[in-house]
């Protein structure tokens, strides 16, 4: 049997661990790999070996940058976006096996769509399908992920902080849901999503908005109501880049 085969046979049952990162805006982080009894005693490593550290090694960084991705584009920071977007793009596939190697290149190809997006909107909605490409990535080669869940939070009626916190949960349990992939934390993220209240700009901005923020909610709403019946990662992956779009939308429209 070709080389290459081996990897991929052993590779997928090969667990990816993630944990808890010091700040609750950080996602999952991949447990650090235990140095192998071959390389304890000075012993030549084994090609699988080598392959899973590959693999593993540049996995919390990468995590990490998707994260600060998906926070900048809810932030609407574009230019923010715009550099961690670019980062991806510059992801080595030599870093993995060769099997691996088509989805790190897709991947790529999606961050570079959404480094070179014009609009805030079209570049969260290739952020959501380069999330989609991780997960059909995670999916093919069975490799296991599994993201730490902070607590729900939870919001009271005219809480508007309290909701915004809730609302920064449920994003990161639906980027979970695309890029574990996991049904349950897509689920979870849905239906922390509450009613958004009606939007008004501050009084030091005398009232002026950029966009129709009241259309922006609507458009959040509505892919919400499709978020709780699409069941493909595909589908998913485009719902949720549709809405962080939005939420970018609402939060500078003023």
């Amino acid at each position: 049997m070709p080389v290459h085969r081996v990897l991929v046979c052993c590779l997928a049952l090969t667990t990816f661990d993630c944990a808890r990162s010091p700040e609750p805006s950080r996602e999952p982080q991949a447990d650090p790999v235990a140095p192998s009894q071959a390389e304890a005693k000075d012993e030549p490593v084994s090609a699988l070996e080598k392959a899973r550290r590959s693999v593993t090694d540049p996995m919390p960084q990468h995590f990490e940058r998707a994260a600060d991705l998906e926070q900048a584009i809810v932030r609407g920071d574009f230019d923010a976006a715009r550099a961690v977007a670019n980062e991806l793009a510059s992801h080595r596939p030599d870093r993995y096996p060769e099997p691996w190697a088509p989805y790190v290149l897709g991947m790529r190809a999606l961050a570079e769509d959404a480094a070179r997006a014009d609009d805030i909107e079209a570049m969260a909605q290739a952020t959501g399908e380069m999330m989609g490409s991780c997960g059909a990535c995670h999916r093919a080669l069975g490799a296991r992920v599994v993201a730490p869940v902070e607590p729900e939070p939870q919001a009271s009626d005219g809480d508007l902080a309290a909701l915004m916190k809730r609302h920064r949960w449920a994003a990161t349990r639906l980027r979970a849901g695309v890029v574990e992939p996991s049904t349950e934390a897509w689920t979870q993220g849905v239906d922390a999503f509450g009613p958004l209240p009606s939007p008004t700009c501050p009084d030091d901005m005398g009232g002026e908005r950029i966009v129709d923020v009241e259309a922006v909610r609507d458009r959040f709403h509505a892919a919400q109501e499709e978020a709780r019946v699409v069941d493909s990662l595909e589908a998913r992956a485009s719902v949720y880049g549709r809405m962080l779009g939005t939420c970018a939308g609402c939060h500078t429209g003023c």
